[in-house]
């Protein structure tokens, strides 16, 4: 029910080929006729062409094309790809993975189930947290022209520190007696190799910055999880207490407030 023009070199080829864009669906009947010395033989033979956009092996990524990522987490994408409806069911289609932006890992992703599968280790990521793309690519073997890809993006994060001082958000203490100030149960939920930085301040809640007895001068603590601070250095009085932890680009404020008295 479809006519096409053929080209057979004036009828000296034996081989027909047809562009996909000179011929449409539908059912066709080809009629045959061999000359030869012997007479002449005709043979027909009817075929279906249906066009479909799905002839290779299309790629895909499972899950969301843009994700969240903490840098303390395992990380594992999953590529798939469908056989078209033109291609052979043991055809062999070769898939792989190729990172497109970011700044290049710390080691190489692992591969498994043929390479379907990309794995990222804990702390594979470089301490940056930045966008990393990565693409997964399906080619067919006998024509690798037919390349399909997809991708996907990873926002990478930071937890943040987890700050923690001991003995609860207001203490009483006499005057006469030293006071413990404790950060050391602070933490890092990413676990990355630098030390968190503690840096302490203390504020009188009349009048400002405190202010040393012994010295007439502002106090000034050490860079330590951990002091201990003389009650009569401050005197009777209401203090808040005020630790900053900080590691790389992350900052975490908490304070604590005592109230020291004189205590008979």
């Amino acid at each position: 029910n479809k006519k096409i023009k053929l080209q057979n070199e004036n009828g000296k080829s034996s081989l027909i080929e047809l562009s996909k864009d000179d011929i449409e669906s539908g059912t066709y009947l080809v009629k045959l006729k061999v000359v030869s010395f012997y007479g002449i033989v005709s043979k027909e033979v009817s075929f279906t062409f249906k066009k479909v956009s799905n002839i290779f092996a299309p790629a895909s990524i499972s899950g969301l094309k843009l994700r969240k990522h903490f840098r303390s987490n395992y990380l594992q994408l999953s590529g798939t790809f469908k056989r078209g409806q033109c291609f052979y069911k043991n055809s062999k289609v070769r898939v792989y993975w190729k990172q497109t932006c970011g700044p290049k890992l710390n080691a190489e992703p692992k591969t498994i189930q043929n390479g379907n599968i990309l794995q990222f280790p804990i702390g594979i990521f470089p301490k940056l947290q930045t966008n990393y793309c990565f693409e997964y690519h399906s080619v067919p073997e006998a024509n690798p022209s037919l390349v399909s890809k997809d991708s996907v993006t990873i926002q990478l994060y930071y937890k943040n520190l987890i700050l923690s001082l001991s003995g609860g958000k207001e203490r009483i203490q006499s005057v006469s007696n030293n006071v413990t100030l404790d950060g050391s149960n602070s933490y890092d939920p990413e676990n990355t190799n630098e030390p968190i930085q503690y840096i302490w301040k203390c504020y009188n809640e009349y009048s400002g910055p405190c202010i040393s007895k012994y010295t007439n001068t502002i106090l000034q603590f050490e860079k330590s999880s951990r002091l201990q601070i003389e009650g009569r250095e401050l005197g009777t009085g209401m203090f808040t207490f005020e630790l900053k932890i900080s590691k790389d680009t992350r900052l975490v404020y908490g304070s604590q407030k005592c109230i020291f008295l004189m205590m008979l």
